[in-house]
């Protein structure tokens, strides 16, 4: 299949080498040198990886030129916009698909494992970074789609009850570069740190359950299981043992998602991240994004 990779930066390059490893052609729409969608040759599907802002409206352009897409996070800005475009590939029996591809990796493997066999008591993500700053928006829609989708996917679509985002800026600009937003679901906690200004490179997920606690290090790619004196499983007089590794085989989620795509369009298959998907993640965005500018806490009801 040829596939057009809309936006020539570091993630469409990404997807681009990704599709020929894969065995499928691709033709990159330089948009930054005066490329547009009008230049695409003989493509049945597309995938946007331009700018946030720009999503909702090359989205749309390609939905009614025929394309199914695929759209990297935020697939738009606003609920009302997803919607739009949900619709609009409804009517045209198209395949819309978010870019959300942490849900393709080993992480909700074994974090949905975790939640059908232990009691989860508390989620703190870390997703920093020094530099790489967007000046249009905060951190929330730039960083938060990742552990969004992944909390929608491993837990069923579950809607938490409220949210509250506090930010935090360094300098003179509109947007916070800093932003932590906490995530009520009930029976359990979600703490999401982002942002842009932090002196190292941060991507983690610690799970605590009512055995312990369990680090996910994207960075450096693996697992890590640490018991707690309560559970039965700490080895007081072994330290050795109360630390151990999980194995991860998964090496490219990247390439699962773009061939869950292909997949989808063949064979007319709804993706896991499809329309619905995108939906909640994209409602929960816009309440994390409202709590950040109202400086209070927002129930949600969807």
């Amino acid at each position: 299949m040829k596939i057009a990779v809309i936006g020539s930066g570091y993630w469409g390059s990404k997807i681009a080498s990704t599709l020929n490893t894969i065995g499928h052609q691709s033709q990159i729409i330089d948009v930054k040198n005066g490329q547009t969608i009008n230049d695409i040759d003989n493509c049945e599907a597309a995938i946007v990886a331009t700018p946030a802002r720009d999503h909702f409206t090359t989205t749309m352009k390609l939905l009614k030129k025929g394309l199914h897409c695929l759209v990297e996070k935020p697939i738009a800005m606003k609920y009302n916009e997803v919607l739009t475009l949900k619709v609009e590939a409804q009517e045209h029996k198209l395949t819309l698909m978010a870019g959300h591809v942490l849900c393709y990796s080993e992480l909700v493997r074994n974090l949905k494992m975790i939640y059908l066999q232990e009691n989860i008591l508390h989620i703190e993500s870390r997703r920093l970074n020094w530099g790489r700053i967007q000046y249009d928006i905060s951190p929330i829609p730039h960083l938060a789609p990742h552990d969004v989708a992944v909390l929608d996917y491993v837990f069923d679509g579950a809607m938490p009850e409220s949210v509250t985002s506090k930010g935090y800026r360094f300098n003179s600009r509109e947007y916070p570069d800093y932003v932590v937003s906490d995530l009520d679901y009930g029976d359990f906690t979600v703490q999401l740190q982002m942002g842009w200004y932090y002196p190292v490179k941060t991507r983690t997920i610690t799970t605590t359950t009512d055995q312990g606690h369990y680090i996910w290090n994207d960075l450096e790619g693996s697992w890590k299981f640490i018991a707690n004196y309560m559970s039965g499983k700490y080895q007081k007089t072994n330290e050795d043992m109360n630390t151990h590794y999980i194995d991860t085989k998964e090496k490219t989620p990247v390439a699962n998602e773009i061939e869950h795509f292909i997949d989808c369009v063949i064979n007319k298959k709804t993706p896991i991240t499809g329309g619905e998907h995108a939906l909640r993640v994209t409602h929960i965005i816009d309440h994390m994004e409202r709590s950040l500018k109202i400086e209070e806490p927002c129930t949600i009801v969807y």
